[in-house]
């Protein structure tokens, strides 16, 4: 464990870390501030990120891909909406997820 966590959830928070790493703002829009967990229960938190924008929206359904399978993005979904800076760090958000 390393501070509390096991080894999986420190490399689950660095992937996510690492997805949202164009906008820093989604980590809090995402994560519970005193807790391991959502901030919001899932369906809650997919309706208010389409309020932060369409490249937030499918940030946060690939994020809720890694936490527990229940954001449901899809390839045309980041094809058609990231710009080319933030799909390719989306990839290595994925690779690293990969490696858990």
């Amino acid at each position: 464990m390393l501070g509390g966590r096991t080894l999986q959830e420190a490399h689950l928070i660095a992937s996510i870390h690492e997805l949202f790493s164009s906008d820093e703002r989604l980590l809090e829009f995402f994560f519970h501030h005193k807790r391991f967990d959502l901030r919001l229960p899932r369906e809650e938190l997919l309706n208010e990120a389409q309020a932060l924008g369409p490249g937030a929206w499918i940030l946060i359904k690939v994020g809720l891909d890694f936490w527990d399978g229940s954001g449901r993005a899809t390839v045309n979904e980041l094809l058609r909406i990231l710009d080319e800076e933030t799909l390719l760090s989306v990839m290595g958000a994925i690779l690293k997820f990969r490696e858990i």
